[in-house]
């Protein structure tokens, strides 16, 4: 039910329908928001705002009365107090440790689209079963820490993009999912959906799906049969959720119309459908080819963007920027005061002010002891990123850092490979 209250009611779990400002009136991107933290709500009374509609069908009501601060002062200790005012703690694991977990769950997500791609070339019938496993692990490792897993999608290897595509895309649209506050079931089904989306490209001859030169006609109109061709594939797999075929056969079509296989406007392509073709165009553009470089994810996000009233829903798009991040985990970044840096935790209300980890010393051309740093901290103006860099230019190996075992300072020149 949507209704007005007035900003004093507020508490962590409402959700913010529209704030009845412009947008620059208010503190967030987007006119709907799910107040997460007493940090959220305390940033809408700066603007002195003083009423609000809210969505009680999405998020909590407010309260009737105040609660006492004694019961909130209990709800850190006491579950039944806790589960009165509706607050969860979250199980927590320290980004190191999560992504040696992380890795293990991509390497055998790797192996599962190998085995997957030759049994369908090779016309055997393959197990969903697995892939649904594979989703579940990948959202409890979000779910134990939201980062880990989504740093992995920074390291490129242009000749696995193929295998990487689908997982990368699958992980992205599970975590969006997760920002969005969806329910573990549709969570894991649109995940599953993303893992499968581009499964009909395996019916398509290899030399075309990797051409470095500009498609012929021919060429787009088998590379347009993809859709269709996954959805034959999955569609002769008992009980499959509709969702998931939504996904694979409308993750290229566009609101205006202008995409395909059935050239769909904004009220004919399914939820599902709307959220992958943004999770695929951004890992898309983002990603390293064999025959293209990708773009900085700043400059695909911009893009996304611009287009998103023609191309996208521009509602999810808004989402989606906010929940990955202008500069996403595991990215290497170059600071002003001239020293490199990995992204380690995502900025969610500032976006260009993430956490991040000093590992290199450009003035001095040397890696130097790793320092966290979060630049959104009072004081951090010396730090601001300046822009993205290259991690294969700069000889280094985020892996080593994101699991805790970097590689030690060098006094040396800056590695060969730059």
């Amino acid at each position: 039910m949507i209704k007005k209250v007035k900003t004093e009611q507020l508490r962590p779990g409402v959700f913010i329908h529209d704030f009845g400002k412009k947008w620059l009136d208010h503190p967030f991107i987007t006119n709907s928001k799910m107040l997460a933290t007493q940090w959220h709500i305390e940033r809408i009374r700066e603007y002195n705002i003083k009423e609000i509609y809210i969505d009680t069908n999405r998020g909590l009501d407010v309260l009737s009365a105040p609660i006492p601060l004694n019961e909130w002062s209990e709800a850190f200790e006491n579950k039944k107090a806790r589960d009165k005012l509706l607050l969860k703690r979250k199980e927590w694991v320290p980004f190191e440790t999560e992504v040696a977990q992380a890795l293990e769950i991509r390497d055998k997500a790797q192996n599962y689209i190998r085995q997957l791609i030759d049994d369908i070339k090779m016309g055997r019938d393959f197990d969903p079963d697995v892939a649904a496993e594979i989703v579940d692990e990948m959202i409890d490792s979000l779910t134990r820490n939201g980062d880990a897993l989504l740093s992995l999608i920074s390291i490129q290897n242009k000749d696995e993009y193929t295998f990487n595509h689908s997982i990368n895309v699958a992980i992205i649209t599970a975590a969006f999912c997760r920002y969005l506050e969806m329910n573990a079931e549709d969570i894991k089904t649109f995940a599953l959906g993303a893992l499968f989306h581009d499964l009909g490209k395996i019916k398509i001859p290899i030399e075309v799906i990797t051409k470095p030169d500009d498609f012929t006609q021919e060429d787009m109109k088998l590379m347009q049969r993809h859709p269709e061709l996954g959805l034959e594939i999955l569609a002769a797999q008992p009980n499959t959720d509709q969702r998931i075929l939504d996904v694979i056969y409308e993750h290229h079509e566009r609101m205006d119309g202008s995409g395909y296989p059935r050239g769909l406007n904004e009220d004919q392509i399914s939820f599902g459908g709307r959220l992958v073709s943004i999770t695929d165009v951004y890992d898309a553009l983002t990603s390293d080819r064999p025959y293209h470089d990708g773009d900085p994810p700043k400059n695909v996000l911009s893009y996304m963007f611009k287009v998103s009233s023609s191309a996208f829903d521009a509602i999810l798009v808004q989402q989606f920027i906010q929940s990955i991040g202008i500069y996403p985990v595991g990215s290497l970044v170059r600071l002003q005061s001239g020293f490199l840096a990995i992204v380690v935790k995502t900025a969610k209300e500032e976006l260009t002010k993430p956490v991040v980890l000093l590992v290199y010393d450009t003035n001095r051309d040397r890696k130097i002891s790793p320092r966290r740093l979060d630049l959104a901290a009072p004081g951090g103006t010396l730090h601001q990123i300046s822009g993205p860099e290259s991690a294969v230019k700069w000889g280094i190996d985020i892996v080593h850092y994101m699991k805790g075992t970097p590689e030690p300072a060098e006094n040396s020149n800056k590695n060969e490979n730059k």
